[in-house]
């Protein structure tokens, strides 16, 4: 059931693991994803979470099938790789949207992709979908949660960037400040998610003394591609770990620390309780109130 009672599509799945894939297959099904290695830097608010912490995603090799259809799991989403582009399943409308497209020209757009934690409990992966929730005043000034549609962003500039295997990619700005290159991704979000490489699905929830995301570094079977200069590493107190001697050909998740935010509604206002401190939506410290 989704909002406001309203029933949502329920879908029925044949997710199949366990497929062995030769070396060679897993590069002709996965051309860009496999071998991908990122190390991603996460910044907060020092008053708030204490200190930024990093995060350090190696290349993934399990692979799932879904419907028939070989995908490579991520961060708990399903990808695959067909046309240039990179797709990722939705569980919502049993279909792929598309993450990347590594051919969009100038004025082409993209859409934007959001996560439904509301309308799918029966689900354990994440519900990819092209709508958000936003609180809306009713007739009677009451907040309710309504879909709203994402949109898209469009391309605004198509440059090229030589990356530090000597090849030329492509690199892609869009309207919305969001920049991505060829076969690596997005280099820096606002998503907290696992990893920005999943840049364009925006969460439901972001912490208050969140900031952002940069992309420090990324390899592609053993090979360093991309390295954010000396300078900004040391101004934000990032290091590359990508290539990391000893680091395993499978997926090492180091996750920041788990941060409990609650939302309440009261009198009909937006409040979020994080720590023992209560938030208005702007993030703005409420003092001496009672939800009781």
């Amino acid at each position: 059931w989704g909002i406001n009672g309203q029933a949502d599509k329920v879908v029925s799945l044949d997710v199949t693991a366990g497929k062995m894939f030769s070396q060679n297959e897993i590069s002709e099904l996965f051309p860009t994803l496999a071998g991908l290695e990122r190390t991603i830097f996460i910044s907060y608010w020092e008053d708030c979470c204490g200190k930024s912490e990093s995060i350090h995603i190696t290349s993934p090799i399990e692979i799932d099938t879904i419907n028939g259809k070989p995908y490579l799991f991520r961060d708990g989403f399903f990808l695959r790789e067909e046309n240039n582009q990179v797709l990722i399943y939705s569980f919502a409308y049993d279909k792929d949207f598309v993450l990347y497209d590594w051919s969009l020209e100038i004025g082409d757009t993209l859409p934007l992709l959001a996560l439904d934690p509301y309308s799918f409990p029966d689900i354990e992966y994440p519900v990819v979908v092209d709508y958000k929730f936003e609180y809306i005043e009713d007739e009677n000034d009451n907040l309710i949660l309504q879909k709203v549609p994402m949109g898209n962003i469009t391309v605004r500039e198509v440059s090229a960037i030589t990356l530090l295997d000597g090849k030329e990619y492509k690199k892609w700005s869009f309207n919305s400040n969001v920049e991505y290159i060829e076969g690596i991704g997005c280099l820096n979000g606002l998503t907290f998610l696992a990893d920005c490489y999943l840049d364009l699905i925006q969460p439901e929830d972001i912490p208050i003394c969140y900031q952002g995301e940069h992309l420090v570094c990324a390899s592609r079977n053993g090979q360093l591609l991309y390295q954010m200069s000396e300078s900004e590493m040391e101004n934000l107190g990032a290091k590359c770990k990508c290539l990391n001697e000893g680091v395993p050909n499978d997926i090492e998740i180091i996750t920041a620390p788990t941060i409990e935010i609650q939302k309440v509604i009261h009198n009909g206002q937006l409040y979020i309780v994080h720590e023992g401190k209560t938030y208005n939506i702007m993030g703005i410290e409420i003092k001496n109130l009672n939800f009781e």
